[in-house]
């Protein structure tokens, strides 16, 4: 009964989820917890999760992330892309 239920992903399926996962139309932040939350039952290592994260970012900001020294830590790019996010919001409704 559990599995009728239970919408978590683990493991493989996660794996295959977050490889998959773009930004799209989220914010960063909302792109962010998607992506933490599949993390969070896989076993990628802290280089490969800053690498996919920023591969599935929006244009604009890994552009603007890679124009610059990209931070090696995960939890760094995470708010650097939601503080470029806000900012880029901010512009568009200037």
């Amino acid at each position: 009964m559990i599995k009728v239920f239970d919408r978590s992903v683990f493991g493989h399926e996660a794996s295959r989820q977050l490889a998959i996962l773009c930004q799209g139309r989220w914010s960063a932040a909302d792109y962010s917890i998607e992506f933490r939350t599949l993390v969070a039952t896989c076993e990628w290592n802290e280089p490969a999760l800053t690498a996919r994260f920023l591969e599935g970012l929006f244009g604009e900001i890994k552009e603007e992330i890679l124009a610059h020294d990209p931070p090696s830590c995960l939890d760094q790019l995470v708010e650097l892309a939601i503080r470029l996010d806000k900012r880029f919001e901010l512009r568009c409704h200037a």
